[in-house]
């Protein structure tokens, strides 16, 4: 058996995308998602041949929920588990490598290209795995097999050996056409054409207001001023941890995307050609992505 463990809609999006891989329909796989989205239409997962399994669980009964899902669930048996997929170093699942399983680490942000004491203040628990084991990279430790990056060539050295190509375009067109249709009732999504009355671009945001990086006001203003960049209709993808109603802020967006909707969806399944405007989203990572990403200078003008 395969266990995927996803913590948010772009994990769920690539476990499924992993999970119906060809090389993988030989034995039972399992979406293990933990706080996912309770309105999301997870009878899709189950009719496309998955498990899928949903735990509510706050921050100190993670584990146990996590064994208490996978020990109720009639089509799981413990001992059967072969391989496990997580995003986060930082999972109980990781541990299971100690046992002989197979752990994989799949990119879940930047912070898989950089040095996690560069990223993380001194109170992380990432920043804790240096201090125990003087690891200084995500997927450095002995308990991961394998890193699968969207961009390997850029992973640091001490993980370069085990980084492997993450394809999501690949990985998509590999589907058969029900499975993609799955994928987009999963998030009640349907695909659009956001370039058929010509030029547009997709502004990806972040939440700096909610991280306490600026103001509401100051990230308004930065957006507002990333929007003036360029010309023709906008359309927002907002972060799922933002709480800024954008359609209110800037009336003339063509549309705001719900917030639980993966970037690599709407990309996957029609945007390939969109001009996306971000700050530094570890969507640059995307091969062939036309992207125009600011950088730390342009964010700097408007952090406290």
């Amino acid at each position: 058996m395969i266990i995927f463990e996803a913590r948010n809609s772009y994990e769920l999006l690539v476990s499924f995308l992993l999970g119906q891989q060809p090389q993988n329909a030989a034995e039972p796989v399992c979406i293990l998602g933990i706080n996912l989205d309770p309105k999301l239409e997870y009878g899709a997962i189950e009719q496309s041949g998955l498990v899928m399994i949903n735990v509510q669980a706050g921050r100190f009964q993670v584990t146990r929920k996590i064994l208490a899902g996978l020990c109720r669930h009639p089509a799981i048996r413990l001992k059967d588990i072969r391989r496990i997929f997580v995003f986060h170093e930082i999972s109980p699942l990781s541990l299971c490598g100690i046992f002989g399983k197979q752990v994989n680490l799949v990119e879940h942000g930047e912070i898989n290209y950089h040095d996690i004491t560069n990223v993380y203040p001194k109170t992380h628990p990432y920043r804790l795995l240096k201090w125990l084991f003087g690891h200084s990279f995500v997927g450095e430790g002995r308990l991961f097999s394998t890193v699968y990056l969207k961009s390997p060539r850029s992973a640091q050295s001490a993980i370069q050996t085990k980084a492997r190509q993450l394809d999501l375009a690949s990985l998509y067109a590999s589907m058969p056409l029900a499975q993609k249709a799955v994928l987009c009732n999963l998030f009640a999504f349907s695909p659009v054409n956001l370039s058929k009355n010509g030029p547009a671009r997709l502004i990806v945001t972040q939440p700096f207001s909610e991280l306490g990086m600026m103001s509401e006001t100051q990230k308004v203003a930065m957006y507002r001023a990333m929007i003036a960049q360029g010309d023709g209709a906008f359309y927002i993808k907002p972060h799922p941890k933002e709480k800024t109603d954008y359609s209110k802020v800037f009336p003339d967006v063509q549309e705001v995307f719900d917030p639980k909707i993966p970037f690599e969806l709407l990309w996957l399944t029609g945007l390939r050609e969109l001009e996306v405007y971000t700050v530094h989203s570890s969507i640059g990572r995307i091969p062939g992505l036309k992207i125009v990403r600011l950088g730390e200078a342009f964010l700097s003008e408007y952090c406290d």
